[in-house]
């Protein structure tokens, strides 16, 4: 740790998360320490689904948020293009020869073949591209921002505590975020986390599509970091990069929905980290008779661990689905209901 003047990574940033490659990058260069990339970077994004690619001004932001700045930035995207036309090429060419020498199958080779065509459109149309990234270490910041993971469950379930007044269980903390349910960022100050921004995964239907979606939850920040409500701050720090990670194209889920108190909203909206349309949520309440029995109606627990319950649960989730096509809604099978 803290021996290394640069470190090289040729086509492999691209599969190592940016979190954890800039966490590493930390301990592992020295003072000055480089880190020099050759790799494709995503662009824009344009669709939901997952991305392989990184999107650069993000990679590039979060490097700088470890004290890394940008000192070179070379687009070599005109010099790799050619390599996908040749790749198309060839593969055309022989692929009879890769049939009867290799035992490809045919269908493994139009997989090949439509991917790297779909790649060479990307190029084309600006949303990926070839670069050189030099990096160097130019502060040490006084704020740290990594993933929380389950070895430090104890600390955030510390912070929420300190911030809450109350108590965590470590149950809790495994139903929100164990076994990749949740994700969670975090700001350590030296060795203690101050800041905490947390996420559920959820499967939504986005106007009938299957999708992924987050609900934020346990949103704090320790009275010592309080006083810093600036860019730079942990505040920003912990919220940005749980956003940039996690929500939108290319992310893990397209959509994130919250339900903040004012007191909470006003810092991240003054921030610019929080935009556009505000929901409502709406109460609905009708009359009942309590002194009249219902004679087409009866009332009786559902036993969603038995498999009669489990399918009156997803029948009304099945008519549910039906009515509510044209609309975003979170699943509300069995399975989601019983846990």
């Amino acid at each position: 740790a803290g021996s290394w003047d640069a470190l090289l990574l040729r086509e492999s940033a691209q599969t190592i998360e940016p979190l954890d490659l800039f966490t590493r990058a930390s301990r592992l260069l020295s003072e000055h320490g480089e880190i020099v990339l050759l790799d494709e970077f995503a662009l824009r994004r344009i669709a939901p689904g997952r991305e392989s690619l990184h999107l650069l001004p993000r990679f590039t932001a979060l490097a700088q948020r470890f004290g890394f700045g940008v000192v070179e930035q070379l687009d070599l995207s005109a010099q790799a293009v050619p390599t996908l036309d040749y790749l198309l090429r060839v593969l055309a060419r022989h692929a009879a020869t890769l049939q009867g020498d290799l035992g490809c199958a045919a269908n493994t080779l139009e997989t090949l073949r439509a991917g790297l065509a779909a790649h060479r459109q990307r190029y084309a149309e600006g949303r990926c591209g070839y670069f050189l990234l030099r990096l160097r270490r130019q502060t040490r910041p006084r704020w740290r921002v990594g993933r929380v993971g389950p070895d430090q469950a104890a600390a955030m379930r510390t912070l929420f505590a300190e911030v809450f007044h109350n108590p965590m269980s470590e149950a809790l903390w495994h139903w929100k975020y164990g076994e990749g349910r949740g994700t969670g960022i975090g700001v350590w100050e030296g060795e203690r986390l101050i800041a905490f921004y947390g996420g559920i995964g959820m499967n939504i239907l986005f106007f009938g599509a299957p999708q992924s979606a987050a609900q934020s939850c346990d949103v704090m920040v320790a009275p010592a970091g309080r006083a810093t409500l600036s860019r730079r701050g942990p505040l920003f720090l912990v919220i940005a990069t749980y956003l940039e990670n996690q929500l939108g194209y290319g992310n893990p889920h397209l959509l994130g929905v919250g339900f903040p108190s004012a007191r909470h909203n006003g810092p991240a909206f003054r921030l610019g980290l929080y935009g556009g349309p505000v929901g409502r949520i709406l109460e609905l309440s009708w009359p009942a008779a309590r002194d009249r029995s219902s004679m087409p109606f009866s009332i009786r627990p559902l036993d969603l661990a038995g498999a009669a319950g489990r399918a009156d649960a997803d029948a009304c989730w099945a008519a549910m689905r039906a009515d509510l096509g044209s609309m975003i809604v979170r699943v509300r099978d069995a399975g989601t209901l019983q846990h």
